[in-house]
């Protein structure tokens, strides 16, 4: 099975993939894959879509990285490779946002790149990351994960909602999440000119 691989910034030159694994970019949303941050008084609500399970996971990192730091053209500088535990989608979703979240909490290495494979043990997930120090002002980082939910839409894809916020209670007003639903494919954004 091929692994899904996701440049949280721009690819640093030279970088290409090997036959086994496929390549996606954050960048703008499209019809097909992307994420939104909408940030609502003391949390921030992420929603991401995509067409694989994997590749949904890739992007609600992306928008949990990108609610508090820039990603420009990084090359990883320290690597990280866990198999993460999860028996249903929302538990997995969860454990790779945990297990995001306290690397960057306790050594403080932001992910520039992830690489997500199913194995038979649960999902792998490498992390390359940056030192959030080398970062040009990084806003503040999220207390932790207060709600979240993985699921496969009716249109065929793989859809995640997380509600990022404090940790002790006070979590703020509540964000209208239907004022953030992820787009239907009909109302996302077309791509770019000459992007895929």
């Amino acid at each position: 099975m091929s692994a899904t691989v996701m440049w949280l910034g721009r690819p640093p030159p030279g970088a290409r993939p090997s036959a086994q694994e496929r390549w996606y970019r954050s960048g703008p949303p499209t019809p097909s894959a992307g994420h939104l941050v909408v940030p609502d008084g003391l949390v921030v609500h992420v929603v991401a879509w995509a067409p694989t399970r994997e590749h949904c996971v890739a992007e609600t990192v992306a928008a949990v990285v990108e609610s508090f730091a820039r990603i420009g053209r990084c090359a990883p500088a320290h690597f990280h490779r866990s198999i993460v535990p999860g028996e249903d989608d929302t538990e997995l979703l969860h454990n790779v946002l945990d297990e995001v979240l306290f690397d960057i909490g306790s050594t403080g290495i932001v992910p520039v790149w992830i690489r997500l494979q199913t194995r038979s043990a649960g999902t792998e997930l490498e992390i390359g990351g940056v030192d959030l120090s080398t970062l040009q002002d990084p806003g503040h980082l999220p207390d932790g994960v207060t709600s979240e939910h993985l699921g496969h839409g009716r249109a065929v894809e793989w859809s995640a909602d997380v509600i990022l916020g404090p940790v002790d209670g006070d979590r703020g007003p509540s964000p209208d999440l239907d004022a953030v639903a992820a787009p239907s494919p009909a109302d996302r954004p077309e791509p770019a000119a000459g992007r895929p």
